[in-house]
């Protein structure tokens, strides 16, 4: 299974081409919101034709305004990311170099899944 992990607008604007070519062919994948920039991507999402996220790793809802705010959310995305059915063969694919590209990438390698890493910049 292909799982992409993302968060930020950035991440969601170069990473939705991808979801939408998943999709027409058919490929299976799962889409994981660590929701670090909830309404833009709900919003573009919606307008975009993109479908819900399949998992909500946190149900913030508003955009993290310093790092205070980071060591909070980040371990709540680390611990609701547990519940994951990541496998070791599974790819997880991020995108970036935000604070939700690490997180994608710790949760990858906490279930020794590939990692994929897309930057488009």
């Amino acid at each position: 299974m292909i799982y992409i992990i993302l968060g930020t607008k950035g991440q969601f604007m170069k990473m939705f081409p991808i979801m939408k070519l998943f999709d027409a062919k058919k490929i299976p994948y799962k889409f994981i919101h660590t929701c670090q920039h909830y309404d833009i991507i709900e919003d573009n999402r919606k307008r975009l034709g993109i479908r819900k996220p399949d998992v909500y790793l946190t149900h913030k809802k508003e955009d993290l305004r310093n790092i205070w705010e980071f060591l909070l959310w980040a371990p709540k995305v680390l611990w609701n990311a547990r519940f994951l059915p990541i496998r070791q063969d599974d790819y997880v694919v991020i995108h970036g170099d935000a604070e939700s590209t690490l997180l994608s990438f710790l949760i990858g390698k906490m279930f020794r899944a590939k990692i994929v890493h897309i930057e488009a910049g």
